[in-house]
């Protein structure tokens, strides 16, 4: 059993969860393995990241604004989890049963959850560590050809390899060294990117099904623009300040026949791994490089597009959430299917509680409101997340629990107010997205024009009491969310009624 991180609840387990317990390994292999399918046509259209270096950024930040993009009947929980003493000898059980060893503490999160789902939740930890994915196509072996020869242990590790790299790492570069070491044991059932950044850096690891997987650090004064396929191209194995990759990672495709050194081309990683396109210039790629460089990307089918570009000006949170609004291409960066859009503001120069802030918005960033969660926060509204005692949250068990009646629409809860002010402005978005928007662009303006008053003061509490700094920035960002709410529903009413 894969529990989130250990043995947390081992507890008593209710029938249907006994239930459930049965099923889940396989279903969640075999969701994984239709995931992967699913991702073989050319273009390519779930979740989009922009990554900002910090020499790029308007204010010295490392930036990384993620839409996280789901298809089917979807909710979102998003909570805090603290950090975790751990027992001497623990291990953590994964998916299909494969196990590594539990460490003796796992750090502070910002959890942000899509239930049922194997490749979908985003992190910020207490060290300031950001992590969230793009779904991309390899050309490797089935799953279940994979497992057979050795290069899958048991299914491998899906669902928690982020929640472990955010759990163990300090540092992003760590983060991609922690991943590379769980993909190295047990295998990894996938195809994606993972983008993992911190105060000082951002990485990409991308990573192919199997044991085979490459990172490349972004450059600090360019911006990576990632859709839904392998953006590393050329790799210098010798260069471990800018990419990390298992040694044999070139030696393996020769062997497969997807790269031939005798041809004088270089390897590229995206060739070799990579599926096969159509057209090797994505039209979400172009447009989000076409955004940043403030000019237009002629159109050429046949040219892969650089992997990082020097923007036109230094982004600013606002700039990296224009892009993820942006409508300007067929089938756009931000689609009806977004659950969530996140801009991580990541800041060397301040404490990690402080300078640390997930700004997020509940469903398609268009017709929601980006609003404040520092890295120190010691909870989140329970409006926010099912009512579930967090030890039981963390179980695979609850994260894949098969209840419908988990997907029915509840006011209660903020996703479900967004998701319906989303799908009002959806139904005449002529007439209904300037009015959401008349609302939320003057209420993010203020949040973000608050922000240094209320970093001073926090940053002041921190000299005397930690505790209470903490309290002060976690009762600012409920008060955000919760005026955030109250307006979405006002506004659904508001559409509904024009």
């Amino acid at each position: 059993m894969e529990k989130g991180g250990g043995r947390m609840g081992r507890g008593k387990e209710r029938k249907g969860e006994r239930m459930t317990r049965k099923r889940f390994s396989a279903g969640i292999l075999i969701g994984g393995m239709l995931a992967a399918a699913s991702l073989a046509p050319a273009p390519l259209w779930a979740c989009y990241a922009v990554v900002v270096g910090k020499e790029a950024s308007a204010d010295g930040a490392v930036l990384f604004g993620h839409n996280e993009q789901n298809w089917g009947k979807r909710y979102l929980n998003f909570r805090k989890v603290p950090r975790i003493a751990r027992r001497k000898g623990e291990t953590v059980t994964l998916s299909g049963g494969a196990e590594i060893a539990q460490v003796k503490e796992t750090y502070a999160y910002l959890w942000s959850e899509v239930p049922g789902l194997p490749y979908s939740d985003s992190y910020l930890n207490e060290w300031g560590v950001a992590a969230a994915s793009d779904g991309c196509a390899d050309r490797e072996d089935s799953a279940e050809q994979l497992g057979a020869r050795g290069d899958l242990t048991k299914g491998g590790v899906s669902y928690l390899l982020r929640r472990l790299v955010i759990e163990r790492a300090r540092t992003a570069r760590e983060g991609v060294q922690v991943a590379g070491e769980i993909i190295g044991e047990v295998g990894y059932p996938a195809a994606r990117t993972l983008v993992i950044a911190d105060p000082k850096e951002a990485w990409l690891l991308a990573m192919a099904k199997g044991k085979h997987w490459v990172a490349q650090r972004v450059p600090d004064d360019e911006v990576a623009l990632l859709p839904n396929f392998f953006t590393i191209g050329e790799v210098d194995l010798k260069d471990s300040t800018n990419f990390l990759a298992p040694p044999d990672l070139i030696e393996y495709a020769v062997r497969r026949g997807w790269h031939d050194p005798a041809s004088g081309k270089p390897f590229r990683f995206w060739e070799a791994y990579g599926a096969p396109r159509e057209q090797c210039m994505d039209p979400r790629q172009r447009r989000g490089q076409t955004l940043v460089m403030g000019k237009e990307i002629a159109r050429e089918p046949d040219r892969q597009l650089v992997f990082s570009v020097k923007p036109a000006r230094k982004m600013s949170i606002q700039d990296v959430m224009a892009v993820l609004r942006d409508h300007g291409v067929p089938g756009g960066l931000c689609l009806p299917e977004t659950v969530e859009a996140a801009v991580f503001q990541l800041r060397r120069n301040l404490p990690p509680d402080v300078g640390c802030v997930y700004w997020r918005t509940s469903a398609a960033p268009c017709a929601s409101v980006l609003t404040p969660w520092y890295a120190g926060v010691a909870e989140v509204p329970a409006e926010y997340h099912k009512p579930v005692p967090l030890e039981r949250h963390l179980t695979l068990e609850n994260h894949f629990l098969d209840d419908p009646a988990l997907y029915e629409p509840d006011e209660k809860l903020a996703w479900w107010v967004f998701r319906n002010l989303q799908g009002a402005v959806d139904g005449d978005r002529e007439t209904r997205l300037p009015i959401v928007r008349a609302a939320w662009d003057p209420m993010e303006a203020e949040l973000l024009k608050a922000q240094p008053e209320i970093e001073e003061k926090a940053l002041e509490l921190f000299q005397k009491d930690e505790a209470a700094a903490r309290a002060h920035l976690t009762k600012y960002c409920r008060r955000a969310a919760r005026k955030a709410l109250r307006t979405a529903r006002s506004l659904k009413k508001q559409c509904e009624s024009d």
